[in-house]
């Protein structure tokens, strides 16, 4: 199960998030197919699993109902928001990456798809720009949803797990590869900065 925690709205002082976190507490509870990666957007829980997503509403800490789907063939390996498009990696014949209109999360549309050589395990969106990475790192151009196409990409070392953009700066967590740091700009003169944590 994916346990969703919810701080207490008569809380004033609960600004860590959780309205004791001693003790946190599940105030809802939802099963997950091999639940992967979660992302949260105007109270809505976005659960990348075995078969698709879910589309959970949170906006009552009471209670969690599911208000729609995303079915795929596979898994949904990766998932982000921004705005009303829904980005979901996919593990199947072929890997890629979809892009969903979710302006009605109860029946989300199909707007456009990418293969990718490898499964995307990570997948961070800014408005009309997508970063993915697979053992590569890829900048996807998505102003047009119905056609993304990859503008650059660079190998990566080790899995990556997490994609944050920051400023200037990707930040990007991999397994056996720590934490990797590239700069902004073209892929082609961006720094691949030595890695500042390592599983040894």
């Amino acid at each position: 199960q994916t346990l969703i925690l919810t701080p207490s709205s008569r809380d004033s002082k609960s600004r860590n998030g959780l309205s004791n976190p001693q003790q946190p507490s599940a105030r809802c509870s939802r099963y997950v197919d091999y639940g992967i990666r979660l992302t949260i957007q105007a109270n809505k829980a976005y659960l990348a699993q075995r078969g698709g997503v879910k589309i959970v509403d949170v906006s009552n800490p009471a209670s969690c109902p599911q208000i729609g789907s995303i079915d795929l063939p596979g898994r949904a390996t990766a998932i982000d928001v921004v705005d009303n498009r829904a980005y979901v990696g996919q593990s199947w014949i072929p890997n890629g990456f979809h892009i969903f209109d979710i302006t009605n999360p109860q029946q989300p549309q199909a707007m456009g798809f990418l293969a990718t050589p490898n499964t995307p395990y990570a997948i961070d969106a800014l408005p009309n720009r997508v970063y993915a990475a697979t053992d590569e790192l890829l900048d996807i151009d998505a102003h047009d949803p119905t056609n993304p196409t990859v503008q650059d990409q660079m190998p990566l070392p080790g899995w990556p797990q997490k994609i944050v953009t920051v400023g200037h700066s990707i930040y990007i967590a991999a397994s056996y590869g720590g934490m990797i740091v590239v700069r902004d700009g073209p892929l082609a003169t961006r720094q691949l900065l030595p890695l500042v944590l390592h599983r040894r």
